[in-house]
């Protein structure tokens, strides 16, 4: 989110950013899980942490996207982050993207 967005902005965001999560929920209850989404604004590795820790959580698992560089740089800054600054397990996931080269 950025500084300026208009309620109604943010709002179409958050529905946009739970898309894919529902479709991740739907497969997961299929096999018998129970999975809660949170969509929270704000700085993601802090948002991240706060749930962690409001949570309870025993283990964060995020995943490491290989899809450019850009998108690489900004999912594996939002990692470090997380790593640098949580007391929790974390456990990270190399997805399948495009080669290093």
């Amino acid at each position: 989110m950025t500084k300026g967005e208009t309620h109604e902005e943010t709002e179409s965001n958050i529905q946009e950013a739970t898309k894919k999560p529902e479709e991740i929920k739907t497969d997961l209850a299929g096999a018998g899980l129970s999975v809660r989404i949170h969509i929270r604004p704000g700085r993601p590795p802090d948002e991240i942490i706060s749930l962690a820790d409001a949570e309870d959580i025993s283990l964060i698992l995020m995943s490491s996207h290989g899809k450019g560089l850009l998108k690489e740089i900004l999912v594996e800054s939002i990692t470090l982050g997380v790593a640098i600054h949580t007391n929790r397990p974390l456990m990270v996931i190399r997805t399948p993207g495009k080669p290093r080269n």
